[in-house]
Protein backbone atom coordinates (compact mmCIF):
# COMPACT_ATOMS: atom_id res chain seq x y z
CA UNK A 1 0.00 0.00 0.00
CA UNK A 2 1.62 3.45 -1.32
CA UNK A 3 0.35 6.50 1.53
CA UNK A 4 1.48 10.04 0.94
CA UNK A 5 0.40 13.58 2.45
CA UNK A 6 -1.50 14.59 -0.53
CA UNK A 7 -3.73 11.46 -1.48
CA UNK A 8 -4.20 7.66 -0.33
CA UNK A 9 -3.88 5.09 -2.60
CA UNK A 10 -4.26 1.51 -2.02
CA UNK A 11 -3.83 -1.75 -4.05
CA UNK A 12 -6.90 -1.32 -5.84
CA UNK A 13 -5.76 2.12 -6.98
CA UNK A 14 -7.02 5.90 -6.20
CA UNK A 15 -10.44 6.28 -4.59
CA UNK A 16 -13.02 8.35 -3.52
CA UNK A 17 -15.45 8.20 -0.56
CA UNK A 18 -19.25 9.02 -1.24
CA UNK A 19 -21.05 9.48 2.23
CA UNK A 20 -24.18 7.03 2.45
CA UNK A 21 -26.94 10.41 3.49
CA UNK A 22 -25.72 12.00 0.18
CA UNK A 23 -26.47 8.28 -1.91
CA UNK A 24 -29.75 8.59 -0.02
CA UNK A 25 -30.61 12.42 -1.65
CA UNK A 26 -32.97 12.66 -4.26
CA UNK A 27 -30.35 13.89 -6.88
CA UNK A 28 -29.11 12.53 -9.98
CA UNK A 29 -26.49 9.84 -10.65
CA UNK A 30 -24.16 12.72 -12.35
CA UNK A 31 -24.38 14.74 -9.20
CA UNK A 32 -23.08 11.60 -6.95
CA UNK A 33 -20.54 11.18 -9.58
CA UNK A 34 -19.37 14.55 -9.78
CA UNK A 35 -19.35 14.82 -6.08
CA UNK A 36 -17.37 11.43 -6.08
CA UNK A 37 -14.93 13.11 -8.88
CA UNK A 38 -14.64 16.66 -6.45
CA UNK A 39 -13.70 14.03 -3.66
CA UNK A 40 -10.66 13.09 -5.86
CA UNK A 41 -9.44 16.77 -6.27
CA UNK A 42 -9.72 17.62 -2.44
CA UNK A 43 -6.97 18.57 -0.33
CA UNK A 44 -7.55 18.08 3.61
CA UNK A 45 -9.78 21.35 4.24
CA UNK A 46 -12.07 19.12 1.80
CA UNK A 47 -11.34 22.02 -0.89
CA UNK A 48 -10.98 21.27 -4.66
CA UNK A 49 -10.37 24.05 -7.59
CA UNK A 50 -9.95 21.55 -10.97
CA UNK A 51 -11.71 23.85 -13.68
CA UNK A 52 -14.97 23.48 -15.17
CA UNK A 53 -13.49 22.05 -18.33
CA UNK A 54 -11.64 19.40 -16.37
CA UNK A 55 -14.63 17.62 -14.53
CA UNK A 56 -16.96 17.97 -17.91
CA UNK A 57 -13.73 16.26 -19.68
CA UNK A 58 -13.63 13.60 -16.73
CA UNK A 59 -17.70 12.94 -16.51
CA UNK A 60 -17.83 12.84 -20.27
CA UNK A 61 -20.28 15.86 -20.61
CA UNK A 62 -20.17 19.42 -21.25
CA UNK A 63 -19.56 21.94 -18.44
CA UNK A 64 -23.47 23.16 -18.59
CA UNK A 65 -23.90 20.02 -17.36
CA UNK A 66 -21.36 19.82 -14.85
CA UNK A 67 -22.92 23.29 -13.65
CA UNK A 68 -26.42 21.34 -13.66
CA UNK A 69 -24.93 19.06 -11.41
CA UNK A 70 -22.91 21.47 -9.28
CA UNK A 71 -26.27 23.27 -8.52
CA UNK A 72 -27.92 20.18 -7.55
CA UNK A 73 -25.23 19.76 -4.98
CA UNK A 74 -25.56 23.27 -3.63
CA UNK A 75 -29.14 22.76 -3.15
CA UNK A 76 -28.95 19.68 -0.83
CA UNK A 77 -26.40 21.32 0.97
CA UNK A 78 -23.31 18.56 -0.07
CA UNK A 79 -20.92 21.35 -1.85
CA UNK A 80 -20.26 25.09 -1.33
CA UNK A 81 -19.32 26.89 -4.37
CA UNK A 82 -16.77 30.06 -4.29
CA UNK A 83 -16.77 31.74 -7.52
CA UNK A 84 -13.14 33.10 -7.48
CA UNK A 85 -11.85 36.34 -10.03
CA UNK A 86 -8.50 38.21 -10.46
CA UNK A 87 -7.95 41.30 -10.97
CA UNK A 88 -5.33 41.48 -14.14
CA UNK A 89 -2.34 44.25 -14.32
CA UNK A 90 -4.68 46.61 -16.02
CA UNK A 91 -7.40 46.36 -14.27
CA UNK A 92 -9.76 43.80 -15.80
CA UNK A 93 -11.48 40.67 -14.14
CA UNK A 94 -10.67 37.11 -15.29
CA UNK A 95 -12.45 34.53 -14.02
CA UNK A 96 -10.42 31.44 -12.09
CA UNK A 97 -11.53 27.87 -11.20
CA UNK A 98 -14.01 27.53 -9.06
CA UNK A 99 -13.09 26.67 -4.98
CA UNK A 100 -15.52 23.83 -4.83
CA UNK A 101 -15.78 23.26 -0.84
CA UNK A 102 -17.58 19.36 -0.40
CA UNK A 103 -19.34 19.12 2.84
CA UNK A 104 -19.44 15.34 4.97
CA UNK A 105 -21.95 15.50 7.12
CA UNK A 106 -25.70 15.97 6.32
CA UNK A 107 -27.19 19.60 6.43
CA UNK A 108 -27.98 20.15 10.28
CA UNK A 109 -25.93 17.57 11.62
CA UNK A 110 -22.77 18.65 13.39
CA UNK A 111 -20.40 16.58 13.54
CA UNK A 112 -18.93 15.51 16.80
CA UNK A 113 -15.30 15.11 15.37
CA UNK A 114 -13.52 16.20 12.45
CA UNK A 115 -13.46 13.39 10.22
CA UNK A 116 -10.37 11.88 9.21
CA UNK A 117 -7.70 13.06 6.97
CA UNK A 118 -6.39 10.52 4.33
CA UNK A 119 -3.13 10.19 5.73
CA UNK A 120 -5.02 9.88 9.79
CA UNK A 121 -7.10 6.54 8.05
CA UNK A 122 -4.74 5.10 7.22
CA UNK A 123 -2.19 5.28 9.59
CA UNK A 124 -4.78 5.42 12.62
Amino acid sequence: MKNSSSQFRSDIGPFAIVPEWLLDLEISHGAVRLYALLARYTNNDQAAWPSRATLAKRLRTSKDTVDRYVKELTCVQALVVEHRRETTKDGNFINRSNLYTLLVTPPGVAASVRPPSRVGAATG
